[in-house]
């Protein structure tokens, strides 16, 4: 086969290639590092110095450490150094293209790094402070109703038709004196007895609205039946806590914690506040189209 055959057989192979989407990707990618290297030589990170630091190396070997847990040996820890040295040149190189100027994730993390720099820690709050808190947010630490109960089930799903007369049978069950009521009723994988729980708490299992009605049942006594979206529940209330407010001394960490957030919060809003000041900020009109956009989505 000569030349001429050799390039009519590869002609397929070389009009596929010269098709690919990533290799003018690839060729693009490169041709623009080219340009921007020739048109701004200085901009690269050429000549510039990466110190490896003992403390760097340190820290490369407390990673692999934490991952590995052994120390690194001598030619990992070269590898280690080398990767970092990549990573650097490559920064450099995006720092000197403007690569994160456009990238939102990018932006965010570097703003949130220098909120985390600047910040001062929170001065520790006062006693007297602890306690204006409490005042002030009293609803927020108020402890909730406590109850205990216990309920028989009926499913109506059972009892089509004559859901009524299982529910009267299972009221004059519970009404007769030395009644063992966890033998009345339908049997379901629902609890018995629910033991010191909140109305959240009650909720969580038999659904909204049950808690409203065990809060106005007598105790000591059956009542319903109670829907609830499995069906009728008959409740006898044992224990009914009342909530209350606790003192400072009973929530002392938790003030403390809500406080130091706080004043976290309002430090970095400060923060912000102080730092925007130094900028003038303009915002142009959006283009026409962005506002036909925005306009279309309006509801």
């Amino acid at each position: 086969m000569d030349v001429a055959d050799l390039v009519h057989a590869m002609n397929p192979a070389l009009h596929r290639l010269l098709r690919e989407p990533l290799l003018h990707f690839a060729v693009a990618g490169a041709a623009m590092f080219a340009l921007y290297a020739w048109v701004n030589p200085r901009a690269s990170g050429e000549g510039e110095a990466i110190v490896v630091s003992a403390d760097r190396i340190a820290s490369l070997d407390e990673q692999f450490r934490l991952v590995w847990q052994r120390t690194p040996t001598r030619d990992e820890r070269e590898g280690l150094i080398e990767q970092f040295v990549r990573e650097e040149v490559l920064y450099r190189e995006g720092l000197a293209l403007g690569l994160e100027r456009d990238d939102a994730v990018v932006r965010r993390r570097v703003g949130q790094k220098v909120a985390f720099l600047v910040q001062k820690t929170p001065q520790p709050p006062t006693e007297r402070e602890l306690q204006a808190w409490l005042d002030t947010h009293a609803m927020q630490y108020r402890r909730p109703t406590v109850y205990t109960l216990q309920q028989a089930y009926v499913d109506p799903s059972r009892h089509v038709g004559d859901a009524a007369r299982a529910v009267a049978d299972v009221r004059g069950a519970l009404a007769k004196p030395g009644t063992d009521w966890r033998r009345v009723g339908d049997g379901t994988m629902l609890p018995a007895v629910l033991d010191t729980v909140t109305a959240s708490d009650v909720e969580n299992v038999f659904g909204t609205g049950f808690a409203k009605v065990i809060d106005s049942s007598p105790l000591g006594a059956w009542s319903g039946p109670v829907r609830s979206p499995y069906g009728l529940h008959f409740v006898r209330v044992t224990t009914r806590e009342p909530g209350s407010m606790p003192t400072l001394a009973d929530v002392h960490d938790q003030v403390q914690r809500d406080v130091l957030a706080s004043r976290a919060r309002q430090a970095q809003k400060d923060l912000y506040q102080r730092l925007r000041a130094r900028y003038v900020v303009k915002v142009e009109a959006p283009s026409p189209q962005s506002a036909a956009a925005l306009a279309s989505t309006a509801p």
